[in-house]
């Protein structure tokens, strides 16, 4: 268990489309729901007993990699950052909110890397 939420940064070259992230979200949580905030720039995720798992912020494109490098722990020399998506794992149990996480960077060719 963890006190405090857990901030993650997805680097990709393809956008994350509700679309993508939905399949990947039901593959893990068939059952599970999904709330959107804000005209869907927002996603929060849910499992099956409406336990929050993941929050999945509108991507961005990244105008400054040197900043964007220096924000996260380990950015990948080799992968280009040309869009940023932040998501929040929240309090207590991450690992369920970092598999999704970890799912829809793998369905986008990404990577999922923590803020600093």
């Amino acid at each position: 268990m963890c006190d405090v939420p857990l901030e993650l940064v997805m680097l990709s070259d393809v956008m994350p489309s509700q679309e993508l992230q939905f399949g990947a979200a039901k593959g893990l949580h068939p059952n599970g729901q999904v709330a959107h905030f804000l005209d869907g720039a927002v996603l929060q995720y849910f499992d099956a007993e409406w336990c929050p798992l993941l929050t999945v912020y509108e991507t961005a494109p990244v105008f400054d990699s040197v900043g964007a490098r220096a924000s996260i722990r380990g950015a990948p020399a080799s992968l280009s950052l040309s869009l940023w998506t932040e998501m929040t794992v929240p309090a207590g149990e991450l690992a369920p909110g970092r598999e999704l996480a970890e799912r829809i960077a793998a369905a986008t060719a990404g990577v999922i890397r923590e803020r600093v």
